[in-house]
């Protein structure tokens, strides 16, 4: 049988292993099947360090700095490396940046005799590179993905250094970079013209005007992540004006968008008619614009034909009266009936301008009389669209304050049916009856993140029973396959009806997890684990197992990952 396996042709293996898929065949599978014999050692050794990932837990290791030693002497092994992706933990006791940036300068002298390649990918998190010097002799043509995260960058160096040979970068990810200011972001947009995917998330120097420059100067953008920045709704508007036509992801979390700046957002938001997933959580305006953006609507007083010619976002819905204050002299709206009552109206659109200043976009609204309207009604060939959102398949909601059930019926009442990724920010509290109303319009959901409630504040109205958990896979347990119920009351009554519901469920976080009568256990965990035959992961810090309770579960189910960090599953 092993002169078998041996004599397996080179090509006819690799075939075999990348028509596996990527769930069945990990890494230790990988290394499993190189142990076979040394002619599968040869051939597979290429595929298991193709990507290199060093993760917090193993770079915070004793045992890192003997590994970096011996990799360092292998060259064979440096030569097959495509993907490098570092995380050092923020606060570690040890600092192996000397050590990264030494495997860095192995990578870039790497012969091109020996059959090595350029890579493709670099994602440094938690360094602190004093210097670019390092780093600039990987960055060539063929790096597609750069990602530097949480590390002190001099400015100078990625303004000189690193930027002007990013020239073929699809996706550039600066996040939590301190030095990162509007200069920065002009050099990215003149530099990196192919970009296709951009973060600056945590960098508070960043302003309206980088963004405006990354939205001109960038015309295949269709992924821009500006959370916790310091732009305003004037960048939002250049968004939807220059890229809402092919922009398909849009983070704002954390910006500085206020109540006032509600309907300012909300025609904003409008004008991105092909987002997939729009996440405006831990905004003041963020959710209560979305809510009005998604609702299509008829104006009230205006020739049709003027209010498509002159729109700047493509197709931008009215805005309710209910939800926004109208300008001194406008004529009030009227919004479309159910579909049921109105089967033949079509939304017209809405004149959205910005003032000649370019920073305070001014929406006018065109109004249309009733006996207008009874005639477009019969003559506009399509019914309304139940939503201006039809693509918007991932969510991010959440702020301060009750999201009670009137908030989430008309809210999801519009995004419900295509929403396949749902999360709440961790300071929203969620009444059961509106998790009840969310779940009943949400049935295709596949990854749900429930907000998640601090120890200390626990009142009776916020905090998720068991009772209420249960609705969960009786309402989408067919589709389900990451939950996070981090802080609420989860008991084996509701780990049992996961089970036996969420046939597809991948990974499940019920971390910090309230006590309950009978309390969780191991025994419980157990039987939850033997019953989800696709579960991956399970987290279950701080919910009051012991080490020896622990250790009973790895050495029972060894392919399943029992997460012990402070972290919920996204």
């Amino acid at each position: 049988m092993a002169s078998r396996a041996a004599s397996l042709p080179t090509e006819l293996l690799l075939l075999i292993v990348a028509a596996a898929p990527e769930r069945e065949r990990p890494a230790r599978a990988l290394a499993s099947l190189a142990a076979i014999n040394r002619h599968w050692r040869r051939c597979l050794t290429p595929a298991l360090w193709a990507a290199l990932v060093l993760r917090p837990h193993f770079v915070s290791a004793p045992a890192f700095a003997a590994w970096m030693h011996t990799t360092l002497d292998s060259a064979h092994l440096l030569a097959a490396v495509r993907s490098l992706s570092v995380v050092q933990p923020l606060h570690a006791a040890r600092d192996h940046t000397a050590l990264i940036l030494a495997l860095l300068s192995a990578l870039a002298d790497r012969p091109a005799a020996s059959g090595a390649r350029r890579l493709r990918s670099l994602s440094l998190c938690g360094l602190n590179l004093s210097t670019l010097e390092r780093v600039a002799p990987l960055v060539s043509p063929e790096l597609a993905v750069l990602h530097i995260a949480h590390a002190h960058v001099p400015a100078h160096d990625l303004k000189t250094v690193l930027l002007p040979r990013c020239s073929s970068l699809v996706a550039l990810r600066l996040e939590h970079v301190s030095t990162l200011d509007d200069l920065g972001v002009l050099s990215v947009a003149f530099s990196c013209p192919a970009l296709a995917s951009v973060s600056f998330a945590g960098c508070q120097h960043v302003t309206d005007l980088g963004i405006k420059a990354i939205a001109e100067s960038c015309p295949r953008i269709t992924s821009i992540d500006v959370s916790g920045t310091g732009i305003s709704v004037a960048a939002v508007f250049a968004i939807a004006d220059r890229c809402g036509r092919r922009l398909e992801h849009l983070a704002v979390a954390g910006c500085a968008l206020r109540k006032a700046d509600t309907r300012m957002l909300a025609a904003a938001l409008a004008g991105l008619v092909t987002i997939q997933s729009l996440d405006v959580s831990c905004t003041s305006a963020g959710w209560p614009a979305l809510a009005i953006a998604s609702v299509p609507l008829v104006p009230t007083d205006t020739s049709f034909s003027s209010l498509a010619l002159d729109d700047p976002f493509g197709t931008v819905p009215l805005l309710p009266p209910h939800a926004v204050p109208l300008p001194p002299g406008a004529a009030p709206f009227h919004s479309v009936p159910t579909l049921a009552d109105a089967p033949t109206h079509s939304p017209l659109q809405m004149h959205a301008s910005v003032s000649a200043s370019g920073d305070s976009p001014v929406a006018s609204y065109p109004t249309i009389s009733h006996s207008q309207t009874s005639i477009y009604a019969h003559t506009l060939p399509h019914p309304p669209s139940p939503t201006q959102f039809p693509n918007l398949t991932s969510l991010r909601i959440g702020f301060h304050g009750f999201l009670d059930e009137s908030d989430c019926r008309r809210l999801f009442s519009r995004l419900g049916a295509p929403l396949k990724r749902l999360w709440f920010a961790d300071i929203t509290p969620l009444s059961p009856r509106a998790l009840k109303c969310i779940l009943e319009r949400c049935r295709g959901l596949t990854h749900l993140h429930l907000p998640s409630l601090s120890p200390i504040i626990a009142p009776s109205n916020t905090l998720l029973n068991p009772s209420a958990l249960i609705m969960i896979p009786s309402k989408c347990g067919r589709t389900l396959t990451h939950l996070s119920l981090v802080g609420h009351a989860v008991s084996a009554d509701v780990l049992r009806a996961l089970a036996l519901a969420c046939a597809d469920l991948v990974a499940l976080d019920i971390s910090l997890a309230r006590r309950t009568d009978p309390p969780l256990d191991a025994t419980a965990i157990r039987d939850f684990v033997a019953a989800c035959r696709k579960i991956e992961v399970i987290g279950i810090a701080g919910i009051g197992l012991d080490t020896k309770s622990i250790k009973m579960l790895q050495r029972t189910f060894p392919c399943v990952h029992f997460d012990l960090a402070m972290a919920a599953v996204e």
